[in-house]
């Protein structure tokens, strides 16, 4: 399957989103050009300008299954998935290449070549569809552990926000920012986003509702580097982590 990207400029193309799940993106290109997109992947990105800089924000991903005739240009229209909201990919490591691949979008509605590129929009894609982490031994306030029925034992968690973590791992990727492990790439398509997410300042230490930005404030770690830095108190930092590995991974 091959992938293409489409800039959609708000104020020249108007609205693309037809109902939530179909799409259309209008092209100046010629309908042959266009007829090649189809039962592919296309993404939008839609770019304002703010300020003086150009915000990027990707707006849907879709599989084109036909090409509709306009008077002024044709579209490619088929059934996808929305973000809503858009997801702000401006600061995402992998635009920067992105841009300089489609020569800042001049060619508009293009294939894509590079896979870092498809992974990294794949990355998103994973991250929205999938907010939440679902890790054996991360608890909810709520669970309860009996052992033989001595005792109980409650454990306290602070509130994460799903959509910081999601956005950490579509910037990071889902490997291991210490050791690198990654579990798609070890156990196949049942790894795919699966990694934890480190606050680099403790939540236990902040005690109260904060924001959080997601690139400068988390890191996907694999568990067995999030245990190795929480073996000391206080924890032990990404670089002390990676000073100690035994072998080199990278």
């Amino acid at each position: 399957m091959l992938h293409y990207i489409a800039y959609n400029k708000v104020e020249d193309w108007g609205e693309y989103d037809v109902g939530g799940t179909s799409f259309r993106h209008y092209s100046s290109h010629p309908k042959s050009r266009l007829e090649k997109t189809i039962s592919h992947t296309v993404w939008v990105i839609s770019g304002e300008r703010v300020g003086s800089k150009r915000k990027y924000t990707l707006c849907s991903v879709f599989s084109p299954t036909a090409i509709e005739d306009n008077d002024d240009a044709s579209a490619v229209v088929g059934g996808g998935f929305g973000f809503n909201p858009h997801v702000d990919v401006t600061r995402f490591v992998w635009l920067s290449e992105l841009l300089k691949e489609q020569s800042n979008f001049r060619f508009g509605l293009n294939q894509i070549k590079s896979q870092s590129i498809i992974d990294g929009l794949n990355a998103v894609r994973f991250a929205v569809e999938n907010p939440t982490d679902h890790f054996p031994d991360e608890v909810t306030a709520s669970t309860k552990f009996k052992e033989g029925a001595v005792r109980q034992v409650t454990v306290n968690a602070y509130e994460r926000n799903e959509k910081a973590r999601a956005a950490c791992i579509a910037h990071y990727g889902a490997r291991c920012f210490i050791c690198g492990f990654d579990f798609q790439a070890q156990y196949g398509d049942i790894g795919i986003g699966v990694i934890h997410v480190h606050h680099l300042m403790l939540l236990s230490k902040v005690g109260v509702a904060h924001d959080v930005d997601p690139i400068k404030d988390l890191r996907p770690v694999c568990p067995n580097c999030h245990t190795a830095i929480h073996l000391a108190n206080p924890p032990l930092s990404i670089e002390q982590i990676k000073e100690s590995l035994a072998w080199e991974f990278w």
